[in-house]
């Protein structure tokens, strides 16, 4: 059986994961507690942070043991009119660390906080960068969850019992975001349609997408991002940035 490109699990990795709000760990957490239980360095960072919501995403931390966590506070929302003011401490998080396995969430147009974080996480790695898909596309009001946007290779791993427990346990420990009933009103409508459970697995793959001036998408979906205000600022942003 070959190993696993994306699911890594040699000791001598250090993992990165650089996430643009606290709750979105609920993604790759059983993952993260895997790496730990195996005494493997994981580090954490979020771009954007309250008081109150860095203590939700503390106290979710602490489940798992990862300890070394940094909490900047870009506004949320707003990261692409303020990255510039957050790229030298996320620059500075990555090579104090001497990360080999960045992980961030996809570019996928799902929200312009989740681009901006992938696209600063690829202009300061030198290791190659993975990434999870949350949601997309911002053009329209039903979104695709868990899923990856444009074409690439990735990887699904099979949560195993603990694991599970405590992505599901998460449902609850966010009360200050809607994170909680979104997800539960996401898996119910899997369990109606006679799908697997979305929490029983993670999903991870090294990212190929790079065109940062183009949509992660193919016909419709690319001319209706194309098309759309979130787009506009996007490109305006980050056209004159060499």
């Amino acid at each position: 059986m070959s190993q696993p490109v994306v699911f890594c699990p040699e000791p001598r990795n250090r993992w990165g994961f650089v996430f643009p709000h606290p709750d979105d760990e609920i993604a790759i957490i059983g993952w993260m507690a895997w790496l730990v239980a195996q005494r493997i360095s994981v580090s954490a960072i979020w771009m954007h942070s309250t008081s109150e919501r860095e203590a939700e995403s503390r106290a979710v931390m602490a489940r798992t043991g990862i300890t070394d966590l940094t909490f900047l506070t870009a506004p949320d929302g707003k990261l692409i009119e303020t990255w510039r003011t957050y790229k030298p401490p996320l620059a500075a998080w990555l090579a104090s660390r001497s990360i080999t396995h960045p992980v961030t969430v996809a570019f996928e147009q799902g929200h312009l906080d989740h681009d901006v974080t992938n696209w600063l996480v690829n202009r300061n790695s030198v290791s190659p960068v993975r990434e999870l898909p949350l949601y997309h596309p911002y053009s329209r009001k039903i979104l695709r969850a868990n899923t990856f946007a444009g074409e690439g290779i990735s990887e699904s791993r099979a949560l195993g019992s603990d694991e599970f427990e405590l992505k599901r346990s998460l449902l609850r420990a966010y009360p200050s975001q809607r994170i909680g009933a979104i997800l539960r009103t996401y898996r119910t409508v899997h369990r109606l349609l006679g799908n697997p459970d979305p929490f029983r697995s993670e999903k991870m793959r090294i990212q190929t997408w790079t065109d940062f001036a183009a949509p992660n998408h193919t016909d419709p979906l690319r001319q209706e991002i194309l098309n759309s205000e979130r787009w506009a600022r996007w490109i305006t942003v980050i056209k004159d940035v060499d």
